[in-house]
């Protein structure tokens, strides 16, 4: 979309708001702000474009006038008023989840207010507890494993002694990184596996070691990954 696009948008909002809006204390103007910005990033998050119009939505005191407002910003996305209402709808369908639970489907690249992700959402709701409030890593977690939820019925495969071996050192490393920024993990891994080289191990010579990412051969709640 065209920036004049946007800019046309705002002007019509404006003279709908002088009119539908009540209370004029910039609260709208910067709601207004928020939608044309998430208009911007509307085929990247259903979600956030939801949110900012839901917020938006809440200062027009008739309803004639949100209306006017939601086939104002219909016409910009060349859609009808109805995808409007629908977008919204969709936010308001997963806006209960924890936060940390958006942020981490939104790091993978998943827009949860999709309606193609309604069983995914479904499962993260079972998964919740009704007062838990995960903590990002937790959420990032937890989406693992409903990501890799195997299909009704599908037999489960136990773990070789390698596995085994190899899933308790991840979680090892994993709970001591757990309140490490994400930035510093790879530093402070390296550095303790130094000291516990010399120290315990009783290496004294340097070494060289490439490391490269790789999926494990094991999901990321421990259980043997199946491939069709």
């Amino acid at each position: 979309m065209k920036l004049e696009n946007f800019s046309n948008l705002s002007a019509r909002l404006r003279e709908i708001e002088a009119e539908h809006v009540e209370i004029d204390d910039g609260g709208a103007q910067d709601a207004r702000t928020a939608v044309v910005g998430a208009l911007e990033q509307y085929h990247c998050s259903r979600y956030r474009l939801g949110e900012a119009l839901a917020v938006y939505k809440a200062y027009f005191i008739t309803v004639r006038g949100w209306i006017e407002a939601a086939e104002a910003i219909g016409v910009t996305l060349g859609r009808d008023e109805r995808t409007i209402r629908n977008i919204i709808a969709d936010y308001k369908r997963v806006a209960g989840l924890p936060d940390s639970v958006i942020v981490a489907a939104e790091a993978v690249g998943m827009d949860l207010a999709e309606r193609k992700h309604t069983p995914l959402v479904d499962s993260i709701e079972s998964e919740l507890a009704s007062n838990d409030v995960p903590s990002l890593p937790e959420a990032q977690q937890m989406l693992g494993r409903v990501l890799e939820m195997p299909a009704p019925g599908a037999p489960k495969v136990k773990l070789d002694r390698t596995e085994k071996i190899r899933w308790a050192v991840r979680m090892k490393i994993r709970t001591a990184l757990t309140n490490v920024e994400p930035s510093a993990k790879l530093t402070e891994f390296v550095a303790a596996l130094e000291e516990e080289m010399y120290e315990v191990w009783g290496a004294t010579e340097p070494i060289t070691v490439t490391i490269t990412p790789r999926q494990s051969s094991l999901t990321i709640d421990g259980r043997k990954r199946v491939t069709a």
